[in-house]
């Protein structure tokens, strides 16, 4: 699937988000692991939903409060199991 961008767009992308420091946590629980990636501001806050190391879902929403509620209503993840990653 192609996001549309050419590769010298994409690359500016990746270095403005290694630049802006984004936030990463991950939660595991059972055989299934879950992360909750920063975007740039204005994007919002991915949930992936990783099971055998395959990416079965992915989820979008404008902040980490809702996404974490999201992963809380949706998967049952506490939201006191979640750890921040260091880059």
């Amino acid at each position: 699937m192609s996001s549309g961008l050419t590769q010298e767009e994409m690359a500016k992308l990746t270095e403005t988000k290694k630049r802006h420091m984004l936030r990463k946590l991950k939660a595991q629980i059972g055989d299934r692991l879950f992360v909750i990636e920063e975007d740039l501001p204005g994007i919002g806050w991915y949930l992936y939903v990783y099971e055998s190391g395959k990416c079965i879902a992915d989820h979008l929403q404008d902040d980490l409060d809702t996404i974490m509620a999201q992963a809380k209503d949706d998967y049952g993840v506490p939201i006191n199991r979640w750890e921040e990653q260091r880059s």
